[in-house]
């Protein structure tokens, strides 16, 4: 039962990057009921939200607004009201011309109980991501925040342009100045800046999208146009521009400015996310399929305690995060094993075992069958001997095959299932937005479900347009099915390894 008036958490989530978020904001988005969030916010954050948060979308696109400040109070208020834990999350920071002390004030006046988490402003951010320093030691010792789109309702500006104008020594960080960075070049110059002094734009700031154009003063809105720029844009005015060339670190990461979907189960996703992102991929996840355990209750003591077979086989890490659950649900723990022997299949299997405490006796980092059948069979002397394998539903590839025509006799037990899993609307939006430069397919399952998601149409488009990476090459028959020849396959899951072996493909 929920109590009879809920709290309210105005929360920034920072100027884009995921990591940008605080700690204690992030708490409160986890155990949150209700999130009323922004379009500026990366809604990668919203995967870290209960399966039964309600999400409610209330952008503004610059020029339009389709909920009004009025009705997103209205919205917080009632369901507030209604005793849930609600986040409003919005971009960079709430007290930086972000209207939150409007929805403070709002609340306050309802008697509704609320606290602010404040986020990092994109002026902060925007120029430390294109190595763009705001102050400097002996050069910049001041910098001034501007909002180039003032409430309309006021007779007039309340800007002191003239004034900026004559600043010495100061960085200029002008937001919102998208649609009017003509005229605050000209208005700045007017009241006596040097035409020649360093202007830049950052558009997208933080995000593997980010763009940045750097000039002086008097040409830089030519250039903006040049190059098609468009909100959400931040204007650094600075001389300390100059030390740019040097100091971006951002714009230069290995796969920055590279597309890359992920299609696989719900449990991968902040695994991928985090190693691709690292490299500066712009990294959007595609939850095709879900898994789940079994509702069975397994005679454990049965399996393990006779001796007809001494190895157990794990070919993925949710077989191993499944046995482990379903060990726990009997009150057992790895001690029913036994001397039983634990052979693992690739290195996040090899990893999950050890995160339960259990070493693997044989593990094999990648998926060459012919090297399984070598370096397993033919070492332990497995040729007429039984090996228990601990799998799902759906699971039959080509190390099954090698093992029964090794003569090897195979016990299975099936303990979790999957079945397919609709994106969200925002996923698929966001997907149809610009072609991936690579896809790549966690699970054996993941390539059917995948193109069950999307629709044949549309999964083939895509596919076809992008390189197309398999991690589970036992299964690559699978992508050859759909007519996909352009493939290629990595038997690396370290973050490191498949980032680089992502970055030599584009």
């Amino acid at each position: 039962m929920k109590n009879k008036s809920g709290k309210i958490f105005l929360i920034g989530a920072g100027p884009g990057d995921k990591g940008l978020i605080t700690v204690n904001a992030l708490e409160k988005l986890k155990v949150a009921d209700v999130v009323v969030y922004d379009r500026l916010i990366n809604d990668e954050l919203l995967s870290s939200c209960k399966k039964d948060c309600e999400l409610i979308f209330v952008g503004k696109e610059s020029g339009f607004h389709p909920i009004e400040q009025e009705k997103i109070t209205e919205i917080l208020i009632a369901k507030s009201k209604q005793g849930n834990t609600v986040v409003r999350l919005k971009g960079g920071n709430p007290f930086i011309f972000g209207r939150g002390s409007e929805e403070a004030v709002a609340l306050k006046k309802e008697n509704i109980d609320f606290e602010i988490i404040p986020g990092i402003t994109s002026g902060l951010a925007a120029p430390v991501y294109c190595g763009i320093p705001i102050t400097q030691r002996g050069e910049i010792t001041q910098c001034v925040f501007i909002t180039a789109h003032e409430c309309p309702e006021k007779p007039g500006t309340q800007v002191e342009w003239e004034k900026l104008a004559k600043l010495k020594n100061t960085s200029l960080i002008i937001y919102m100045g998208a649609s009017r960075i003509e005229t605050i070049s000209k208005t700045l110059i007017k009241f006596g800046m040097d035409p020649a002094t360093p202007a830049a734009a950052i558009e997208n700031a933080t995000l593997p999208i980010q763009r940045t154009i750097s000039e002086r003063l008097d040409k830089i809105p030519e250039l903006f146009r040049e190059q098609n720029f468009h909100a959400p844009v931040i204007i650094v005015i600075s001389p300390t521009i100059s030390l740019r060339e040097d100091i971006c670190w951002f714009e230069k990461k290995p796969l920055f400015n590279k597309r890359i979907v992920v299609a696989g189960a719900d449990e991968e996703s902040e695994y991928f996310y985090n190693i691709l992102s690292e490299y500066g991929a712009e990294v959007l996840y595609l939850p095709v399929m879900k898994t789940y355990i079994k509702n069975i209750k397994l005679n454990f003591y049965n399996h393990f305690s006779n001796n007809d077979f001494e190895w157990l086989l794990f070919s993925g890490e949710l077989e191993v995060k499944y046995f482990f659950e379903l060990l726990q649900r009997e009150n057992l723990d790895s001690r029913i094993l036994g001397n039983k022997k634990i052979a693992a299949i690739g290195h996040r299997t090899a990893n999950k075992l050890k995160f339960f405490n259990l070493i693997p006796d044989y593990s094999i980092s990648d998926f060459e069958v012919s090297s399984f059948n070598q370096e397993f069979v033919k070492k332990y002397k497995l040729k007429g001997k039984k090996i228990l394998r601990i799998q799902n539903d759906i699971t039959y590839d080509r190390i099954h095959q090698e093992l029964v025509n090794s003569d090897v006799t195979i016990e299975k037990i099936s303990i979790f299932d999957s079945g397919i899993s609709k994106p969200e609307q925002r996923i698929i939006e966001k997907l149809n937005q610009r072609t991936p430069d690579v896809l790549i397919f966690t699970q054996p399952a993941s390539i059917d479900y995948f193109f069950n998601a999307l629709g044949v149409k549309s999964a083939t488009e895509i596919a076809h347009n992008a390189h197309n990476v398999i991690i589970d090459p036992i299964t690559s028959e699978n992508i050859l099915e759909k007519n996909i020849k352009r493939y290629s396959i990595s038997t690396e899951y370290e973050s490191k390894n498949l980032s680089e072996f992502v970055s030599k493909l584009i």
